[in-house]
């Protein structure tokens, strides 16, 4: 009986050393992954140094997470309505893409000192980093040989979209833990019952990514039936259709109670995507025929960053998965060939929007997955059967997509690739040497693609590119106003143009509020307004990018009272600012740049408004350029249009829908004759029917003469753009530029007139037009000059009746001197008509900025409007002596509301649309996670640890 003990003991001990063992190993293989994944990012960014990308991670990814931790510094709420501060006003959920309620970006809320620049960067490499931790160890757990685990490892942390876009485009893969993290769940689901991983899972990646959350979902399900078929095969049960059914029922109701469970936050999402969601390119054109025909794409499935950006041998692994004699693996193959192969999903997937294949990067770690299975089969001598198929299938495909890359780069890497896997797989099964034979070339084919895509496509950050400094002191001089101007207005930094492409949505204060705006989910009648019935110069070639306008008509009607920039704009004046006493050294000891300063246009147009001067909106509809823009200067157009209205001939209609006629009958009480205050100049000699191509560093100046005047004028012209060549053409006048995309582009802009309205200095002869790339021929060139003291004019009579907005009461006491003196000076002006456009009126509430977006007084003498700058939106709840009002649209595309004569109390608030909706299925799936998590508690009781299947050794291959 003792030597039994001691023998027990023995073997115990020796058991225990060896989990030991196992454990240190796996622990070194982690150690060592996050070691060469850091060598990775050492080596592919070592020339700038900054894991950031130069497009839309300065402009979106970065920008909007940055508004919305200020945003909620500023009104202490996580879950705000409105984002006044950007696009003139908008529903928040339009920004949704961008990090609002992620809990990643959310953590950074206890993080005020860390800029948001440094924690997106440092944040996707930790979601790198565990994505492949996390890969590594469910594949690990999934019986397949370590070194097997390990190289797969290496090459799902080296697959082109993963590591491409951690860096660019950070929501196409920001996702990932999250879906390995389902992928675990699934496992423990089918092993253990249970579900709270999976229902957590699914819950994070809606949060994180709710575009790429519809593809991951699909891949989880995927996986799941796999398991299914997998633990069914392990039991020797045969495969019912009511039992798949029943499990999949069972399955699903976990995924839908993480859907449930996000709806506080995707049912306002979902909203604001069918109301301002645009598919963004204009020229592309849904071939349906071609959605059924399988690999006709060259980018699909091999190298590309867009795709799932694998080599060939994992495509060799999905098809020879297909001709496996175990349903599991059989059904796992099929599935991710009609899926990835067929464009008819991608295209589902994508909402029906258009074909692109992104959305199959969340089939990355399940591809990855029968990567390993095969190779582990191939090791065990049982992955043979359907190698020759695979490869003559893979032959096919090439042929198929040869015209499309011969003649490039990618065609050498095709070639390559397929002969290195061809050669090392016949070189296998010939003679049984190390299975790193056939994994390390196409991992050296993933470092060569990487290299590649990483220098064609764009480039890392600097430091220099953060100016970390120069936005202190810009944030130091928005300050400034607000202490200095406790009116509602807007206010906008100019730099140069590529500093204004990285600041298009950026809030360098709370106190800012700008009318740009990069999103591919916008407020509709602001960007018709901006595009359609304004015409509005397009800086920049993707028709998404609504960026700051150097239009002044714009400017003014838009309330940019303040612009902060090195050179004086046209009609603004400097302003003193506390700032300018030590404009040498910031708070922090950098450097000011000394050339910036602040500017003020005392008459702009106020935020809100009271008028009687109304004009009828299909009247206004009919007026020409550029009388459609100087008439909201001294009216307002609202009013429903009738079919009557309009009626127009299309002989006299432009391209861009104004018609060339005079200022129509149909508008009358209107004090001003426009044609009198705007003189026509001839500019057909100089640019009618002019051709320009300019490619590289090319460039050609034309000059505009015009009057010289001794005061500062503002000069409209437009010209039609034939684009004659293959790239985009850019055309600058002054410091405002237009850009015309080249047809080929995905975000086509379509912007073939260009219309320019720049300010002038008094003592200007001309003005230079510059050619400075694209090929195009002009016609139809037309030119008019308005002084600005006129535009001044026209406003006068127009803001009749001031806003007064309310004050917060916890700043009453602070600021009740102020106050006395704003409401002594609104009432000197409601008796004097609106002398002084940019008196300080009122004091903006600043907790109203998620709620109340505007509230406060008016006193109107005549029956009339009240006229805001704010982009209309029908959700917006006005309240106007206590009785609810219809929100109307005026001056096309903005929010107004009638009044009648005398005094009224208004309310302008907004609540985005599904949240109540939304909050009551989170609800509901709080109480479906609570179900399941009691059963699960139940079930896995029943479970001995004897009993638990293994969803994915290399037994597929049989």
């Amino acid at each position: 009986m003792g030597m039994g003990k001691r023998l027990e003991c023995k073997r115990m001990f020796h058991v225990k050393h060896l989990q030991i063992f196992s454990c240190f190993n796996l622990d070194r293989m982690i150690l060592f992954l996050t070691a060469v994944i850091l060598a990775a990012v050492f080596f592919f960014t070592q020339e700038n140094g900054l894991w950031a990308s130069d497009v839309d991670w300065i402009s979106q990814h970065s920008v909007f997470p940055d508004y919305f931790r200020k945003l909620f510094y500023e009104t202490g709420e996580l879950y705000p309505d409105f984002a006044f501060q950007i696009g003139g006003g908008q529903n928040i959920f339009n920004f949704a893409y961008y990090g609002f309620l992620n809990p990643c970006i959310l953590l950074s809320y206890l993080f005020p000192w860390i800029p948001m620049d440094l924690w997106i960067m440092g944040l996707s490499l930790v979601l790198y980093m565990t994505s492949v931790l996390l890969f590594h160890f469910w594949i690990s757990s999934r019986g397949l040989e370590r070194r097997v685990c390990f190289y797969v490892s290496v090459m799902f942390m080296l697959a082109a979209p993963l590591f491409y876009h951690s860096c660019v485009q950070i929501m196409f893969v920001n996702y990932m833990p999250f879906l390995c993290l389902g992928l675990i769940g699934t496992d423990r689901y089918f092993e253990k019952k249970k579900s709270g991983m999976v229902c957590t899972s699914v819950f994070l990646m809606v949060l994180t990514s709710f575009y790429f959350s519809i593809g991951a979902i699909v891949c989880l399900c995927l996986y799941a039936l796999y398991c299914y078929l997998k633990y069914e095969q392990e039991k020797n049960r045969p495969f019912t259709v009511g039992g798949i059914v029943g499990a999949a029922l069972k399955y699903v109701s976990r995924i839908f109670t993480g859907i449930f469970l996000s709806c506080f936050y995707l049912v306002p999402t979902a909203i604001a995507l069918l109301r301002g969601r645009s598919s963004s390119g204009a020229a592309e054109k849904t071939d349906y025929l071609a959605l059924f025909l399988p690999l006709g794409d060259a980018d699909r499935l091999l190298y590309n960053e867009y795709g799932i950006g694998l080599v060939c041998l994992a495509l060799i692994a999905v098809l020879a998965g297909m001709f496996q004699k175990k349903a599991a693996g059989k059904v796992l193959s099929i599935g991710l060939f009609l899926i990835t192969a067929f464009p008819v999903f991608s295209y589902a997937l994508n909402g029906f929007l258009y074909n692109r294949s992104k959305v199959l990067i969340p089939f990355l770690p399940v591809i990855c997955l029968q990567t390993g299975l095969w190779l582990s089969g191939l090791k065990e001598k049982k992955g043979k059967r359907g190698i020759l198929p695979a490869f003559l299938l893979l032959f096919l495909y090439f042929a198929m997509i040869w015209n499309d890359i011969k003649g490039s780069d990618e065609a050498v890497i095709y070639l390559v690739d397929f002969a290195l896997v061809l050669l090392s797989v016949l070189l296998y099964c010939r003679w049984k040497p190390d299975i790193r034979i056939i994994i390390i070339p196409a991992i050296f084919v993933l470092v060569f693609v990487n290299r590649m895509n990483w220098k064609d496509f764009h480039e890392t950050l600097k430091w220099s590119d953060l100016e970390l400094e120069n936005r202190e002191q810009i944030a130091e001089m928005v300050e400034s106003a607000a202490e200095m101007d406790h009116t509602l207005y807007r206010m906008e930094y100019y730099g140069d143009k590529n500093e204004n492409f990285k600041n298009m949505n950026r809030i360098f204060g709370i106190d800012q509020n700008i009318t740009s705006l990069y999103s591919s989910t916008y407020n509709a009648p602001y960007s018709y307004f901006r595009n359609t019935v304004f015409d509005v110069e397009k800086n920049y070639r993707n028709t998404l990018m609504e960026s700051l306008s150097e239009n002044v008509v714009f400017r003014k009607l838009m309330g940019v009272k303040y612009i902060l920039s090195d050179t004086k704009p046209v009609g603004y004046e400097e302003v003193e600012t506390a700032e300018d006493e030590g404009m040498g050294v910031s708070e922090t000891g950098n450097e000011k740049d000394d050339s910036l300063r602040l500017y003020r246009d005392e008459n702009t147009a106020p935020i809100a408004y009271g008028t009687s001067k109304i004009v009828d909106t299909g009247a206004y509809e009919q007026l020409k350029f550029p009388y459609n823009q100087l008439g909201l200067l001294c009216f307002a157009a609202a009013g429903e249009t009738t079919d009557s209205d309009k009626e127009t001939d299309d002989n006299e209609k432009t391209e861009n829908g104004a018609e060339t006629g005079c200022i129509p009958d149909m508008i009358s009480g209107v004090e001003y004759d426009l044609e009198n205050y705007v003189k026509e100049l001839d500019v057909s000699d100089v640019l009618e029917g002019l051709f320009h191509a300019a490619y590289g560093d090319e460039e050609e100046t034309v000059k505009l003469n015009i009057p010289v005047l001794d005061q500062e004028q503002i000069l409209f012209f437009r010209f039609h753009v034939e684009n004659t060549g293959k790239k985009d053409v850019l055309i600058k006048a002054g410091t405002a530029y237009n850009n015309l995309t080249a047809a080929s582009h995905i975000y086509y802009n379509n912007n073939r007139v260009f219309s320019y309205a720049i300010g002038i200095e008094a003592g200007q002869k001309d003005v230079d037009l510059i050619f400075e790339k694209g090929s195009c021929r002009i016609t139809d060139a037309e030119a008019y000059l308005v002084s600005v003291n006129n535009l001044e004019q026209m406003q006068k009579e127009l803001y009749e009746y001031k806003f007064t907005e309310d004050t917060d009461e916890k700043d009453a006491d602070e600021k009740d001197t102020d106050e006395k003196d704003i409401d002594k000076e609104t009432v000197d002006e409601e008796s004097s008509g609106a002398e002084n456009i940019g008196a300080k009126n009122s004091v903006f509430s600043r907790k109203s900025r998620s709620g109340n977006v505007l509230s406060g007084s008016i006193n109107m003498k005549e029956d009339g409007y009240l006229i805001t700058s704010i982009p209309y939106d029908e959700n917006f709840k006005i309240l106007v002596d206590g009785e609810k009002k219809s929100v109307e649209m005026v001056n096309e595309g903005f929010c107004g509301v009638k009044l009648g004569k005398g005094s009224h109390e208004i309310s302008f608030s907004y609540q985005s649309p599904g949240k109540i909706l939304g909050g009551v299925l989170t609800v509901l799936g709080i109480a479906m996670l609570a179900g399941i998590l009691f059963k699960s508690r139940k079930y896995s009781s029943a479970f001995r640890p004897g009993e638990q299947g293994n969803c994915g050794n290399s037994s597929d291959f049989s």
